[in-house]
């Protein structure tokens, strides 16, 4: 799968947790059609691909290390956008 251009600059995949999607959207993503959530079980990921790494804020987040393929990914979600231009996560998020 093609990578943004920021993947490419830093040579690792940005990821989110769960618990961070809302707020990469907001910070990254804010008002932008079209987006897929693509669903990266753990489990499925490389040995030694996955790293925690702190952003500028201090706070960890996910990088992957390595080819974003297919097959790493359970579900891809489309992230339609409310009335006050926000994305609408899926139940659970």
């Amino acid at each position: 799968m093609p990578v943004s251009p920021d993947d490419e600059r830093d040579g690792y995949v940005h990821l989110s947790a769960a618990a961070q999607v809302r707020g990469t959207l907001a910070r990254h993503f804010a008002g932008q059609e079209d987006l897929l959530l693509l669903v990266l079980p753990r489990e499925r990921l490389p040995d030694s691909s996955l790293r925690w790494e702190p952003a500028r804020s201090g706070e960890l987040y996910p990088h992957l290390y390595g080819d974003l393929t297919v097959e790493l990914v359970s579900e891809v979600l489309e992230l339609p956008l409310d009335p006050e231009q926000r994305h609408v996560l899926p139940q659970g998020f």
